[in-house]
């Protein structure tokens, strides 16, 4: 198979490329290690959407959607923001490099007192098809550092039975919280990325294809998710967000129309103005922002517009003045100003 030629080739030169990271292999400690390469990574959504998502009452729904059909199981208020920078040694060797890799987004679910469970979002904009293996090393590399602080500590307060305890760091009883990584996707086109590792894979027999671990994509994805479910989404306004990402590009106007001048949460409207790239002015009122009214003024003044280059042909091909012209079209005296306006502006 072509692949594993290429990748036995790129191995035998001793350096390969994932993403953002360049992966070498280690002559001296016959390991492989890894360092950061500064790019600029494509897909990746913009600051403004990983401000959006990453407000705990966001963040808390797309998980209850993800995990819970929408239920509100998970609560805001006990998420905890954790350092979105994951650094891992998984060798003892100074020599060896760090591995260091930026996730969006990390938060940590508490019950009050401690932590059970850790969940991280990856947000693209565009397909990564290489998902699985990207999100698969953010996982490991929390559960490597986890190991690592329980070591610490048992090594710090000597609290080990025996050899075996002593060696790995842990005791038989330690236990590590468990890491969640889902991918919110608000690109327009269907997902069509691999949803698991084996399905970066080629397996042509079944018994390796069961012995080889897989891990499983979770997966959000605005293009896949039916119209009826949006209703899931349980924060304000954060289902109507995703239901326009959905629709931006064909049906935009309709979903805004449906909120039937409904207040939005200012937060929601900035997101998709930026996300969504809404061609809208927003008026900031109490209570949100109303982007009926603001799709209303963009029909307008798109109107107004064409009027104003209607009176500008005539005064050309007609050689009328301006006045003439307005009296043409039947513009009504009250507005002949700012059609004037406008037609001195072009």
């Amino acid at each position: 198979m072509w692949w594993g030629s290429t990748l036995l080739s790129a191995y035998t030169n001793r350096v390969f490329c994932a993403e953002n990271t360049t992966y070498q292999f280690h002559p001296t400690y016959g390991k492989i290690v890894s360092s950061e390469r500064q790019v600029n990574p494509m897909g990746k959504i913009d600051t403004a959407s990983k401000r959006y998502f990453g407000k705990p009452v966001n963040f808390a729904d797309a998980f209850n959607f993800l995990l819970y059909e929408g239920k509100r199981v998970i609560d805001p208020a006990r998420l905890r923001e954790l350092d979105s920078t994951e650094v891992a040694l998984p060798y003892k060797d100074k020599a060896v490099q760090q591995i260091q890799k930026q996730r969006d987004l990390l938060k940590a679910m508490t019950d009050g007192k401690a932590i059970y469970v850790i969940l991280g979002a990856e947000l693209q904009s565009e397909i990564h098809y290489a998902m699985p293996v990207r999100n698969g090393l953010y996982d490991f590399m929390d559960y490597s550092d986890q190991v690592t602080s329980l070591a610490s500590k048992n090594r710090e307060d000597n609290n080990f039975h025996g050899n075996a305890e002593f060696l790995s760091g842990l005791r038989r009883s330690d236990k590590i919280i468990p890491v969640i990584t889902a991918v919110i996707y608000t690109g327009i086109e269907p997902w069509d990325g691999p949803m698991s590792l084996h399905d970066m894979m080629s397996f042509d027999d079944e018994v390796i294809k069961a012995a080889t671990p897989d891990y499983k994509l979770h997966l959000i994805s605005v293009a896949d998710i039916d119209d009826a479910d949006f209703e899931k989404f349980q924060a304000k306004d954060f289902g109507f967000a995703m239901k326009l990402l959905k629709h931006r590009d064909k049906d935009g106007d309709r979903i805004i129309e449906e909120t039937n001048h409904r207040k939005i949460d200012t937060d929601t409207a900035n997101f998709l103005k930026v996300a969504a790239n809404l061609d809208l002015d927003y008026e900031i009122e109490d209570g949100g922002v109303d982007m009926c009214a603001s799709l209303e003024r963009k029909y307008k003044e798109k109107e107004q517009n064409a009027i104003a280059g209607n009176i500008q042909n005539l005064m050309e091909t007609m050689k009328w003045t301006i006045e003439q012209a307005m009296d043409a079209l039947k513009i009504p005296s009250n507005e002949r100003a700012m059609y004037a306006g406008l037609v001195n502006a072009k």
